[in-house]
């Protein structure tokens, strides 16, 4: 067992003012996998690796994918397997940029926020031309 430790922080001075924003958190971790990769046009690639096993989404607490592309970005497709309707959330990752879960669980349904349902699958697939990826998952 391990510690991740996830800061994230930001700043900027807008109107001759200073904001800024800072998040810490630690949890306890097993299981790190890390990996680059191409994603084509046309085709969804599964992120979550299939020998993981006994530590896919269901134990997951940290997940970063990067857009490794300076010019086109990223479609990324989460399904979220829900006791009462199964959904699709669709994403854009820019060039250039991250997406972050720090946890396994979404909900679709507006009319019922309290009931989280379990993250069972993530896709992404290019856009325009084929695009790197890097995927960090922590369990």
């Amino acid at each position: 067992m391990a510690q991740l430790s996830i800061k994230q922080e930001g700043t900027v001075t807008l109107n001759n003012v200073a904001h800024k924003v800072t998040s810490n958190r630690v949890v306890d971790v097993s299981q790190v996998y890390q990996t680059e990769f191409t994603c084509e046009t046309g085709n969804d690639r599964k992120v979550l690796p299939l020998d993981k096993g006994a530590y896919g989404w269901g134990n997951l607490q940290f997940a970063s994918i990067t857009n490794l592309d300076s010019t086109n970005f990223l479609l990324l497709t989460i399904f979220v397997n829900s006791s009462t309707t199964d959904s699709y959330i669709f994403l854009k990752i820019p060039a250039g940029k991250t997406f972050v879960l720090g946890s396994n669980q979404a909900y679709t349904d507006q009319s019922s926020p309290a009931s989280l349902a379990d993250i069972s699958n993530v896709w992404l697939k290019a856009d325009t031309a084929s695009v790197q990826a890097k995927i960090f998952m922590a369990y």
